[in-house]
């Protein structure tokens, strides 16, 4: 079923004649990867009872849990719906030549993007006495666990992932391969250049323009990448590491972490602290390595800024309720009922 809702979803954002045609939110496709279990079990208790119902959620973690303060920003629905929908719109799997699209600048957006979610993740942490977020390292503990409270609609609760918890190799992948990853990557910066996969080692330069592009498709890797065997998938291999961090083995038939689903990936603390190591290490490293703008590239004649003046921001939580109807099961003879999540969110008056 989740498979055929990503695959249609694809679909649609990407077909010429489903140009104009709106999804609806993911959170509304399946509630179930965004609200508690909690939620869950009250929605049906609500339907079995034939009974409307608005079911309040609490954000995960207790107030002796200081990343508490900022689940806010890393559970909120809307949040987690852009994440899943910019990876429909950029699969990592996507093959130009083999479905006649060119992903325009494709890595480049994927380190923008997530590059722009560190940033307000920081800002939301600060404004909230918290330092900002600490890259995390494949040789050290993962600081903060993290307990999803989130079930699969089938296949049991998201696992939950202990305070220290360390990188474990996996039965097909392993630490060291990570390592290397990164390695290989940090040499192609260094050098200014990343190596093709074709018989002639083809050197392709990074000190340009498109440099930005080429380096965030070796580091997601996909098919834009130049060489995905030597490069590897460093992004989508710490995902699959941090998911799987607590049976690594299978030895216990756990199902898949929320950090190996979009949906699901921006409600663990580690995911900021995976994308903060992929910002400050690799693509940080690049940007400090570029020749500076001139001031001719930058000015623009007969244009002085003689003034700004902004308003004061002043934000507020508001109630946002998420229709329950397809996180529910039909039975012959029981109609549906009105039932909706309650969710706090984060707005702002104009400004």
């Amino acid at each position: 079923e989740g498979q055929f809702v990503y695959a249609l979803s694809v679909a649609t954002l990407h077909r010429a004649d489903t140009r104009g045609v709106r999804l609806p939110p993911a959170y509304e496709t399946y509630p179930h990867l965004f609200v508690t279990s909690q939620v869950i079990h009250e929605a049906y208790a609500a339907k079995m009872r034939q009974e409307p119902a608005v079911i309040h959620m609490n954000f995960t973690g207790t107030c002796r849990n200081p990343e508490q303060r900022v689940a806010y920003f890393g559970e909120d629905i809307g949040m987690n719906n852009h994440h899943a929908v910019f990876h429909m719109d950029w699969p990592f799997w996507w093959n130009e030549e083999k479905y006649g699209l060119h992903k325009d600048r494709k890595g480049e957006l994927f380190w923008y993007m997530h590059h722009q979610l560190i940033t307000r993740f920081d800002a939301e942490r600060l404004s909230n006495d918290l330092n900002e977020v600490e890259p995390l390292k494949w040789d050290k503990p993962i600081v903060d666990g993290f307990y999803p409270q989130t079930t699969y609609r089938k296949g049991g609760e998201f696992p939950a992932r202990p305070d220290n918890f360390k990188f474990q190799d996996l039965k097909d992948h392993r630490v060291a391969d990570l390592e290397a990853y990164e390695e290989r990557i940090l040499e192609a910066i260094a050098a200014d250049y990343v190596i093709a996969a074709d018989d002639h080692h083809t050197v392709t330069s990074l000190n340009n323009t498109e440099g930005i592009d080429k380096l965030g498709a070796i580091i997601e890797a996909s098919s834009c990448s130049v060489n995905p065997h030597y490069y590897g998938s460093l992004h989508n291999l710490g995902h699959i590491m941090l998911g799987r961090v607590v049976d690594p083995l299978g030895k216990f038939g756990m199902p898949p972490g929320v950090m190996e689903h979009f949906e699901t990936a921006t409600r663990d603390p580690a995911f900021f602290r995976l994308h903060k190591h992929i910002d400050e290490i690799l693509f940080k490293k690049h940007k400090d390595s570029l020749t500076p703008y001139t001031h001719e590239e930058l000015d623009v004649e007969g244009v002085d800024i003689k003034d700004v003046e902004v308003d004061d921001l002043e934000t507020y939580f508001e109630e946002y309720d998420i229709d329950m109807l397809n996180a529910l099961d039909d039975a012959e003879g029981l109609p549906d009922v009105e039932i909706k999540a309650r969710v706090q969110r984060l707005n702002h008056k104009p400004f």
